[in-house]
């Protein structure tokens, strides 16, 4: 079975209260449990805020990606699905949608 990357982004976590937030986290837990009893879960967690982009032009180094913007990776996941279609349910179950943000479903290139 393929293998699937899940990156998140988006969503209103910033403007949540404490006791929000918790809820939003249990319903992470819940639903990355969910995915182990399915055997579907292989990897994921949420990325820090601040990173820094290496670019091919003169080989600078800036800050970024700035979580301000809507493009911001937040987290990922990494998933095994029979195919696109199954992928796509399992993005659509995820909190992030419910919370306001997107899901970005890549395939994983095999080469073995």
């Amino acid at each position: 079975m393929p293998d699937f990357m899940l990156l998140f982004r988006g969503g209103e976590a910033e403007s949540k209260s404490p006791e929000e937030m918790q809820k939003i986290v249990e319903k992470y837990i819940a639903w990355v449990r969910e995915l182990r009893t399915q055997g579907k879960y292989k990897a994921g967690d949420e990325l820090q805020p601040n990173g820094r982009i290496v670019s091919s032009v003169r080989g600078t180094i800036v800050d970024g990606p700035f979580v301000e913007t809507k493009e911001a990776v937040g987290g990922y996941f990494l998933i095994e699905a029979a195919d696109y279609n199954e992928a796509v349910v399992i993005a659509r179950a995820s909190p992030n949608i419910a919370n306001g943000g997107s899901v970005e479903i890549r395939q994983i290139s095999d080469y073995s």
